[in-house]
């Protein structure tokens, strides 16, 4: 079983959007190999549930 990265991070994967101009996947801000989380919508910019029982998000339950 591989390590969790935030490279291989499903939630990236999954909920990422491909910017058209540069090809690149559209990630939360990640600062030290820690992840800020996806936010829960656009009014509340607290990290969704997935993302706070991440061992990789900075505001996540796991810290």
């Amino acid at each position: 079983m591989s390590r969790r990265t935030l490279k291989n991070c499903s939630l990236i994967k999954k909920h990422g959007d491909l910017d058209p101009w540069t090809g690149k996947v559209t990630t939360p801000d990640q600062y030290d190999g820690l992840c800020e989380g996806f936010q829960k919508s656009e009014m509340d910019d607290e990290p969704c549930e997935t993302c706070k029982k991440c061992p990789l998000c900075m505001y996540g339950d796991e810290r």
